[in-house]
């Protein structure tokens, strides 16, 4: 996440960190590869400034049979065509201007492979007016500003200007770092007295402090500024904001990821005795559990089963999940898991829950000890054998029949080695009869 601050307001901006798509040194081993799939527009203009003099021209083997005559690509196209860059990965040649400033979309974003009548084509798409504009682009990509090479006093404005503004990125940064810290340890914000004087002003301030003792920038920036501090309530609770709308967007993209969602609630009480709501969402994302705590919710007002419930179904609306809901949790309360008056009564009536199977369900598992029967190891000796053995198949011969050699049961399947193909062989292909 990039952030950026001015004098007396700050905007959090959320990005993709370029660094995470290995470009700081430009050294991605198929550039366009890259591009087409970070997306230009998140890359940062400095980033963009390197991509300009990086126009990859590799030695593509590309060819195209046209009836008796072979189309191949050309090295010296890259010379004909200064616009003309190629792609490894993908086997296709690119229009470069029009790669990085969206331009045609056939030599921009799908590229070109078929060699045939490649010149007619390249001469038509460099006279066409969207590869003009994303030529113009480029080339002004990084230019001086005409007022800035007229004017010394506004270059050196501009970069003053930059200047400031990178080092208020660098506090703000660390403004979002000391909010992350204490949300993550469930540490309070505020203090009861803030003042100068007082010994302790609250977790926030004091850790700022320690930080500041030991970064030069950010005591530098509390002795300075006197427009921005960061340090005010409501510099605290917009960040708050701002990094809870950031999580949010996480958790709503990994929501869409999830085939089936559970939702739990809970009724507890904070330290000014009002009554609220926790939710959390649980779900399955690329074969890991997560569980989302979603937020705490007021129902003091209201601690009925059907005032609780409108906030669950106003959530489950919310964050549309409905059609992935597959299971609620509650607490042993009769507000909540009543069985015809409850919270989840009333949230089945809106959303019915479907029949899931449910692994090692207890009343089966102990029904299957009860009722089931296991057949005896005997003893390798020829001539010895167990009667229990012997007993179990003559009760239960015709269910033992009627399970190995059922109709969809493939008993080509059957391995060797497994301890159920001689039995299945026997029983379905000879006689088994019983000497007393």
């Amino acid at each position: 996440m990039e952030t950026c601050l001015t004098n007396d307001r700050y905007v959090v901006v959320s990005r993709w960190n370029a660094e995470c798509f290995k470009f700081n040194n430009m050294e991605c081993s198929d550039i366009i590869s890259e591009i087409l799939k970070v997306g230009i527009h998140n890359y940062s203009f400095e980033h963009e400034l390197q991509l300009k003099t990086k126009k990859p021209t590799p030695r593509l083997s590309l060819e195209t049979v046209d009836g008796k005559t072979k189309r191949k690509f050309q090295v010296s196209w890259y010379t004909k065509y200064a616009w003309l860059s190629g792609s490894e990965n993908l086997g296709k040649l690119f229009c470069y201007y029009c790669l990085l400033f969206r331009g045609e979309k056939t030599w921009g974003s799908d590229g070109i492979s078929v060699m045939k009548n490649f010149d007619r084509k390249a001469s038509k798409h460099a006279i066409s007016k969207t590869h003009l504009t994303s030529q113009e682009q480029f080339m002004l990509l990084g230019a001086n500003r005409i007022e800035h090479a007229l004017s010394e006093g506004c270059r050196l404005a501009a970069i003053k200007h930059n200047e400031n503004v990178s080092v208020n990125r660098r506090i703000l940064k660390r403004l979002i770092h000391v909010v992350c810290f204490l949300g993550k340890q469930e540490i309070a914000f505020r203090g009861h007295n803030e003042d100068s004087s007082s010994i302790n002003k609250g977790n926030y301030l004091e850790l700022l402090d320690l930080l500041s003792r030991e970064e030069q920038l950010l005591r530098e920036h509390f002795m300075s500024n006197s427009v921005f501090k960061g340090t005010s309530s409501d510099i605290q609770n917009d960040l708050i904001s701002c990094i809870t709308s950031v999580l949010k967007t996480k958790i709503s993209n990994e929501l869409k990821k999830a085939n089936f969602i559970s939702i739990q609630a809970d009724e507890t009480t904070d330290v000014s005795c009002k009554s609220q709501m926790s939710i959390i969402f649980r779900y399955v994302v690329d074969n890991k559990i997560e569980e989302r705590f979603i937020g705490f919710f007021d129902v003091s007002k209201d601690k009925s089963a059907f005032g609780l419930s409108e906030i669950l179904l106003t959530e489950i609306k919310n964050w549309y999940i409905g059609g992935k809901l597959m299971c609620q949790t509650y607490d042993g309360a009769a507000v909540m898991a009543g069985q015809k008056n409850g919270v989840q009564a009333i949230i089945k009536q809106s959303y019915p829950k479907r029949n899931v199977h449910t692994f090692r369900s207890p009343k089966r598992s102990q029904l299957l000890r009860e009722k089931g029967f296991k057949l005896p190891q005997s003893c390798e000796t020829r001539w010895n054998y167990h009667s229990r053995a012997a007993a179990t198949i003559t009760t239960h011969f015709i269910e033992l029949k009627k399970a190995i050699t059922y109709r969809d049961l493939n008993l080509l399947y059957l391995t060797r080695s497994s301890s159920i193909f001689p039995i299945a062989i026997e029983i379905s292909e000879s006689n088994f009869e019983i000497i007393s």
